[in-house]
């Protein structure tokens, strides 16, 4: 939408609870895995918060990284990239990150951009039966090198030692 009189492009925000309008990181995790389930759109926006508990979780010795993006509405570059960088960094300590279940939308971005050629894609994975809980922490402030207290994603799950008993079949 442009502003009648000088031509500027005027953004209109989203209502909350507009499809797509939030993004929720849901997780699973035992002592070496992490399982984060993407529900909504996966950006720029919200890409930091799940880098930095990425990171976070690397550093704590979680050697398999799982992303569901059987409930991911659309992802951008900056999403992609995440992806992809942290795929390296999985692997630079002996460890990987795989994508698993992407939905038709995703898995199509996925490979229009050759994402599918540097990070495994498992089309069809088992989900694996345990008790997830949100990534909670504030973007802003979670990409930020040394980020600290209540801020920091994964702190509000410290303590919480999601078991998973199966893994994803062919993403082990």
């Amino acid at each position: 939408m442009t502003e009648p009189n000088t031509g500027r492009i005027v953004r209109t925000p989203k209502p909350s609870g507009t499809p797509g309008s939030q993004t929720r990181y849901r997780i699973a995790r035992n002592a070496t895995m992490v399982y984060v389930r993407v529900e909504g759109l996966a950006n720029m926006k919200s890409a930091p918060l799940l880098h930095a508990f990425l990171a976070k979780a690397r550093d704590e010795g979680t050697r398999s990284a799982y992303i569901d993006l059987s409930a991911c509405l659309g992802m951008d570059s900056t999403f992609m990239g995440l992806l992809v960088g942290n795929a390296q960094a999985f692997s630079d300590k002996g460890g990987r990150l795989a994508v698993v279940k992407p939905n038709e939308l995703c898995l199509r971005l996925l490979k229009q951009l050759g994402v599918d050629e540097v990070v495994t894609v498992v089309p069809e994975a088992e989900v694996p039966s345990a008790k997830y809980i949100d990534i909670r922490g504030r973007p802003e402030v979670a990409h930020r090198s040394g980020a600290s207290g209540a801020s920091e994603p994964g702190l509000a799950q410290r303590g919480e030692q999601d078991q998973i008993q199966r893994l994803p079949q062919g993403a082990g």
